[in-house]
């Protein structure tokens, strides 16, 4: 892919609004196949800005599929002993080993919190040690920290959007095909 992974582009404000929006949905729908067009699900299970590659054109392709887990549609969790990936995406019940689409939708979130403050989910938008989710609930005015290429209901929306997508109860998050609609 021409333009390498989106972890190195997301501090880049060339990158724009329009091209992070597109990003997004260009994974929301790679994502929203993997769960529901594919006859069963594949739950991915490592969505992250280093998974998403970038061709000539800022189009968002995820890749690195090693770990992904395919499930039936009549068993849409299971519980696994392995349990890899990078921690700062991971949802709270995949850390426990269970494996559902909820936990991708989780990791996207994260990676909406990303473009949204242009840093990697291991760090804050302060630039502090402490990681992106942390910092939203640590944080009182995240706004100031949006990066310029967003106005401030365009972030503001997104960050809504990514804060239920990292809700901790994973039935309360919304379906993939709820957040590429929100996108």
């Amino acid at each position: 892919m021409a333009l390498g992974s989106l972890d190195k582009h997301l501090s880049r404000l060339e990158l724009g609004n329009e091209r992070r929006f597109q990003i997004l949905r260009d994974i929301a729908s790679g994502l929203h196949y993997l769960h529901t067009g594919c006859g069963e699900i594949l739950v991915h299970r490592d969505v992250k800005s280093a998974n998403i590659l970038l061709d000539q054109n800022w189009r968002g392709v995820l890749t690195d599929f090693g770990i992904a887990r395919t499930l039936s549609l009549e068993t849409t969790t299971v519980v696994t002993q392995r349990i890899v990936g990078t921690r700062v995406y991971m949802s709270p019940e995949y850390c426990t080993g269970l494996v559902s689409p909820s936990a991708d939708v989780y990791s996207l979130g994260v990676v909406i919190l990303e473009l949204v403050f242009g840093c990697l989910a291991l760090h804050s938008p302060k630039g502090s040690d402490t990681d992106i989710i942390s910092f939203l609930d640590e944080c009182d005015n995240t706004a100031e920290f949006y990066l310029s290429c967003w106005s401030r209901s365009d972030g503001e929306r997104l960050e809504e959007l990514a804060e239920k997508c990292t809700n901790p109860y994973r039935d309360q998050r919304p379906t993939i095909a709820k957040v590429l609609e929100k996108l």
